[in-house]
């Protein structure tokens, strides 16, 4: 699902902050 994949980059981008 794309919702799916956004809440995967968001998590992604906020371990990387």
């Amino acid at each position: 699902d794309i919702l799916r994949k956004a809440e995967f980059f968001k998590e992604k981008e906020r371990n990387l902050s």
